[in-house]
């Protein structure tokens, strides 16, 4: 079953239909619009803020169109692109070691386990030192936040097809946190999703004001996203200034607050006591590598829980996502959404019905917990599966030692029911048991 069209679906379609866009967009390969016209279906608040390619209106996908504020109710719609992807978006793949930072012990007003919106986690990666030990500044005073106006200036995106020429006029930016230094002002956007891309225009509006109105400062691009107790933090450049598509990735770190709870004794328990059995619900054995995007998509199921009641949610309050809709979020491909949702699934977190992928009561609880103890629960959950509790045992013994052959022999010798040991899939679905079993391991306190 496919997805049902969201309010900002039905109003561009409609908005399209009646203004006939289309022939616009074939004659010109672009058109201007106004709020006022946009208000008379939709709140144009609503209707125009796409924070990566999977939020666009399927009409925009359809026909390869992007909209970008030329003024203050201006905007201009056309065949040109302006997201970009994040280049180190697989995390099992990343090889720096994540950075970990001290929470100050003074501070009672934020709890660094309870971080759930994207101002508390700018807070916190100040207040840890994470902001100033990224951009090597020693003392950041937070000067700028909210909305404004962006002031005049121009920029083209040359494509295919067409030179698409811009000149904004005093249009409504907002800047979710900004600090200055002796001689930079860091820009910073936050947000609290693993998506596979961005819209550019978050970085480059704020950069373009800022470097209008300050002549004697570096204005510089930073990047925060976080999800699951981990700080994702890149700084761009824009090397050509009047080019927002020249955006390149300069840095990027990864930090954590020191808050883990989790030790190898406590794992060794855990190895030698009878788990709950998983309520796998008849799921497949996982097929999902990155451990931290299977956490990721609960946490977007959750955000279905908290807005479903508010105006922006779609008519039907539904309270899951389809897979289509979870390939879009992490630019995955049908299968790889698929895959996703079966490995939390087999944890029991979330159920599938009918596509409808919702978080079962199991799942709504875990990912609500405290940050430390929502790590052990999920540490808890895997290991009550037998091949990760034998291939982590195996792990312990082996100093951390571990190859995807010793993975393959240990998982072969469980005898899993359904499972292929023959088929291609095996050492596909052994790596993600390695995966998984070092995942737990990054949440392991030292000493």
């Amino acid at each position: 079953m496919g997805k049902s069209k969201g309010k900002n679906d039905l109003a561009w379609e409609k908005i399209f239909e009646e203004d006939q866009l289309l022939n616009e967009i074939e004659a010109e390969g672009e058109f201007i619009i106004d709020s006022k016209r946009i208000n008379k279906i939709r709140e144009a608040r609503l209707m125009t803020k796409f924070d990566s390619r999977e939020d666009l209106p399927e009409i925009f996908k359809e026909n390869k169109l992007s909209i970008l504020p030329i003024s203050r109710g201006g905007y201009k719609v056309g065949k040109f692109d302006i997201f970009h992807n994040f280049e180190d978006y697989d995390t099992p793949q990343r090889e720096d070691k994540i950075q970990e930072k001290q929470f100050p012990t003074f501070i009672e007003t934020i709890d660094p386990n309870l971080i759930k919106t994207e101002p508390t986690a700018i807070y916190c990666a100040n207040l840890c030192s994470i902001l100033s030990h990224f951009t090597g500044a020693e003392h950041l005073h937070s000067t700028i936040s909210g909305r404004m106006g962006s002031g005049d200036f121009d920029f083209q995106i040359q494509e295919p097809s067409k030179v698409f020429n811009f000149e904004v006029k005093g249009s409504q930016i907002e800047i979710d946190a900004g600090y200055e230094s002796h001689d930079s002002i860091f820009l910073v956007e936050a947000k609290n999703t693993l998506s596979r891309d961005f819209v550019v225009r978050q970085l480059y509006y704020p950069y373009r004001t800022w470097h209008n109105k300050i002549k004697t400062k570096d204005i510089r691009n930073i990047y925060l996203t976080y999800s699951n107790g981990i700080f994702y933090i890149r700084e761009y450049v824009f090397e050509e200034i009047h080019n927002p598509m020249s955006i390149k990735l300069i840095d990027s770190s990864r930090y954590s607050i020191i808050t883990k709870e989790l030790t190898v004794e406590y794992l060794k328990e855990l190895l030698n006591k009878k788990l709950p059995k998983l309520n796998s619900q008849e799921a497949p054995f996982p097929q999902a590598d990155d451990f931290n995007k299977v956490v990721n998509l609960c946490e977007e199921l959750a955000k279905r829980y908290s807005n479903n009641v508010n105006e922006d949610s779609d008519e039907s309050g539904r309270t899951g996502l389809y897979k289509r809709e979870i390939a879009e979020i992490y630019d995955f491909a049908d299968r790889q959404a698929d895959y996703y949702a079966n490995a939390a699934k087999y944890l029991g977190l979330v159920s599938i019905n009918k596509g409808l992928v919702s978080l079962t009561k199991l799942g709504l609880e875990v990912i609500q917990l405290p940050l430390t103890t929502k790590q052990i629960k999920f540490a808890e959950l895997i290991l009550s599966s037998k091949p990760f509790a034998k291939v982590l045992d195996f792990y312990i013994k082996n100093a951390g030692v571990l190859s995807i052959e010793d993975v393959q022999n240990i998982v072969e010798a469980c005898k899993i029911e359904n499972l292929n040991t023959e088929a291609n899939t095996f050492k596909r679905r052994c790596l993600t048991v390695k995966s998984w079993v070092e995942w737990i391991f990054t949440q392991v306190k030292e000493g």
